[in-house]
């Protein structure tokens, strides 16, 4: 929606969009995972040519092209700046050697938007490129990994894959600076907290006409105390979102303020899978399918999500970001 209606968007705006995804989020109707509409294709408007927006973005509006996010490897987790995988210049190719892990959809994406280090001789930092690369390419394999919640994610794998030049994203060693700014339209994603809040007013409806264990938690007043607190933790992180929303609208790029919505949501998701979980007792704990499920599982699935912990970057790390770029203190040491 929010897309410009020569890349096959509808021109609207980022406030309009974000109203589209809060309900998308809130009512989750079945759907593909993709990055290129909400990661990729907000990237290449920002630092890619013009060749780039007219051969990728049609394609991601259409959803020919899904793409998938590489920037996570063995040890670089938290900090992405640690990667190991390596673009060198061949010609008019760059051959790519490495290794991706942990990567959602790789295994029915078409294109990934990885990392690579473009030049060795300098601080990782210095030296890395963004790079849009075909999943068909010779020289990639996959080797599945089942998560927690029972979803397929991927390590993917680079042998001499060769990369036309033109598929170098932005100022070649400019990548991590880049990466960055492209997280940034990750992190501010309205729907994510809309999704938890739907949960949590469900559980709230099933103990109106519910007891569990024999208790009526509707009048209980620690569990109310509990259910109040929660509820208000989940407004806060849907108010950040919103802020990010608008300073977007505004032509910002919220940097800090994203790492703060990242904040929450790591403190958020995991204190409310806690709290359902204990209120529902044992039955919370059983999969979807099983005949005593509380709420035909939801609340197991939802205490399965491990990813909303730590995924891209630890609790730490992210508190670090928003002291350097939103108070102007210098890194933690140590």
């Amino acid at each position: 929606m929010h897309w410009p209606k020569e890349y096959g968007g509808q021109g609207r705006s980022v406030v309009d969009y974000s109203i589209f995804n809060e309900a998308y989020g809130y009512h989750s109707p079945p759907s593909i995972t993709d990055r290129g509409r909400n990661v990729v294709g907000p990237g290449l408007m920002v630092i890619g040519t013009e060749e780039q927006k007219k051969r990728f973005l049609p394609a991601i509006a259409r959803l020919e092209a899904i793409t998938c996010l590489g920037w996570t490897e063995p040890n670089a987790g938290s900090d992405l700046s640690a990667i190991e995988t390596t673009a060198r210049l061949d010609g008019n190719d760059y051959i790519i050697n490495g290794q991706k892990m942990f990567i959602s959809i790789a295994h029915y994406a078409t294109h990934i938007f990885m990392t690579a280090l473009t030049d060795t001789s300098v601080p990782k930092r210095q030296g890395m490129s963004l790079f849009i690369v075909d999943m068909r390419s010779p020289g990639i394999s996959l080797s599945p990994l089942i998560s927690m919640d029972g979803k397929r994610i991927n390590v993917v794998y680079f042998t001499d894959v060769r990369v036309p030049a033109a598929n170098l994203v932005g100022a070649k060693n400019r990548g991590f600076q880049q990466l960055a700014m492209t997280a940034n339209y990750e992190r501010g994603n309205v729907a994510l907290p809309a999704a938890y809040q739907r949960v949590f007013d469900e559980f709230i409806e099933f103990i109106k006409h519910n007891k569990i264990g024999g208790r009526d938690l509707t009048k209980d007043p620690e569990a109310r105390h509990r259910l109040a607190d929660t509820a208000i933790a989940l407004e806060t992180w849907r108010m950040i979102c919103w802020r990010v929303v608008w300073l977007q609208s505004q032509g910002q790029l919220p940097q800090a303020e994203s790492s703060m919505v990242q904040l929450l949501r790591k403190q958020t998701t995991p204190k409310v899978s806690r709290l359902l979980w204990e209120l529902g007792g044992p039955l919370a704990q059983l999969k979807e399918g099983t005949r005593w499920a509380l709420m035909n599982g939801k609340l197991e699935y939802y205490s399965q999500h491990a990813f909303n912990i730590h995924g891209q970057g630890g609790i730490a790390q992210t508190k670090n970001a928003i002291a350097r770029r939103g108070l102007g203190l210098p890194r933690q040491q140590g």
